[in-house]
């Protein structure tokens, strides 16, 4: 039986529904001030959790408007917000639209209670932030625990320096939004690098929450496929890569201009990966370095950077999570830069991994070309195996989490409880 629709007096036609039968549903949400991080981390998170079970639906909900750039798995699909950017003094402001932050604020919290009340997920997963941008997220999470709805709150190995931390989350009430919405909280790390809730004296109520799923370990997703192709376009000379990763690149200018700014022996490519959040004259300052060179190139954007770091032997990059998971994955030789301001996550991170012989370390402070130069033309030397050094079972541990919460069989759920 087909729905009628009318068409005039005398005619009508059919109008065919296709009815899809309802799976399990997943909604992962970052708010997405600044930079790629929040989201990426997510997309790849969204992407293991296909596998659990058969007709998963996945809705990520992002304040990244760069997010319709990326090619995104069957099953899963987005709700971009209008999008907020961070002023000088480190408050949220719209990043485009001409209305007061508290207009954008209650237009993106009204956004997500839509979505997530006709969405109806079986699972939540909250990135970071537990009652989301300037507590978009309450509303929504009000509905959703009277849908029952499980609610996971995902964090990331390290927040900031303790002290700041500990301020920072005193000041966003997150002890009491995590009594009165969580059910658990997942650590994406292992502690026995970095363990936050001794760092951050968490109290007892949200340390029983806390499951550690070790590092996201990048070669257990499959990626999107389309930057292998883009390699192949940059017609790069045969033989070794140096590689230049920003990130979003908002702040990478100088780590990049640095790089360029190296003298290197012949015979070496260069390749420096913007990001798309570089801004037009800084890419136009960077392109003036190459002078002309055949065996340089600038690239802004790779939806899926791995086919790149694959191909360098020497990678100069920042010291976000996404690219330490992906740099220590496939087990290249690399040169952090961490950024120091406001956060001190990335130093924090990188002085742990240099610790431990996975990674080579260059202050931001003491960066010269030169410096560069010489850990770029200097002596190779082996690299361990990240997964002998950490936990780096990330991926499969949050597919046998997911399953549990979803109600699916899953052979690796013995292993998921490891708790603070």
């Amino acid at each position: 039986m087909f729905p009628m629709r009318s068409r005039g007096q005398d005619d009508s036609i059919p109008i065919a529904v296709e009815t899809v039968p309802d799976g399990r549903r997943v909604a992962l949400y970052s708010h997405d001030g600044e930079g790629l991080g929040h989201f990426r981390r997510n997309l790849l998170i969204s992407r293991a959790l296909l596998g659990c079970c058969e007709g998963l639906s996945t809705l990520l909900i992002t304040g990244l408007r760069e997010a319709s750039a990326y090619e995104i798995p069957r099953g899963v699909d987005t709700l971009i917000l209008p999008s907020a950017g961070k002023s000088s003094m480190g408050g949220y402001v719209p990043r485009s639209m001409r209305i007061s932050m508290r207009s954008l604020s209650r237009l993106r919290a009204s956004a997500i209670r839509g979505a997530l009340e006709a969405f109806r997920p079986d699972l939540f997963l909250v990135d970071k932030l537990p009652l989301g941008m300037l507590d978009e997220l309450v509303p929504a999470l009000e509905v959703l625990q009277g849908l029952g709805t499980r609610i996971v709150l995902g964090l990331r190995d390290i927040l900031d320096r303790p002290d700041a931390a500990r301020r920072e989350w005193a000041a966003r009430g997150c002890d009491e939004a995590i009594a009165r919405f969580y059910d658990a909280i997942w650590v994406y790390g292992d502690p026995r690098l970095y363990d936050p809730a001794r760092e951050y004296e968490f109290s007892a109520g949200v340390r029983s929450k806390i499951v550690y799923t070790g590092y996201l370990n990048p070669r257990d997703v499959t990626g999107s496929g389309r930057s292998a192709s883009r390699l192949r376009e940059l017609s790069l000379p045969d033989g070794s890569l140096s590689l230049c990763v920003l990130g979003g690149g908002r702040d990478g200018f100088r780590v990049a201009e640095t790089f360029l700014r190296a003298p290197e022996v012949e015979g070496r490519a260069r390749v420096v990966l913007t990001g798309p959040l570089l801004s037009r004259d800084r890419r136009l300052r960077l392109e003036s370095l190459c002078g002309g060179r055949d065996d340089t190139r600038i690239v802004d954007f790779l939806d899926d950077p791995i086919p790149l770091i694959c191909a360098a032997d020497r990678i100069v990059s920042m010291g976000g999570y996404n690219s330490i998971c992906e740099i220590l994955a496939f087990q290249k030789r690399a040169l952090i830069v961490p950024r120091t301001h406001p956060r001190q996550e990335q130093l924090i991170r990188c002085e742990r991994l240099c610790a431990r012989g996975l990674i080579d370390m260059l202050h931001p402070a003491e960066m010269t070309a030169d410096r560069m130069a010489a850990w770029l033309n200097g002596p190779a030397r082996g690299i361990p195996a990240a997964s002998s050094v950490l936990d780096f079972r990330g991926v499969e541990r949050l597919r046998a989490l997911a399953c549990e919460v979803l109600g699916v069989a899953n052979d690796e759920r013995a292993v998921v409880h490891v708790r603070a």
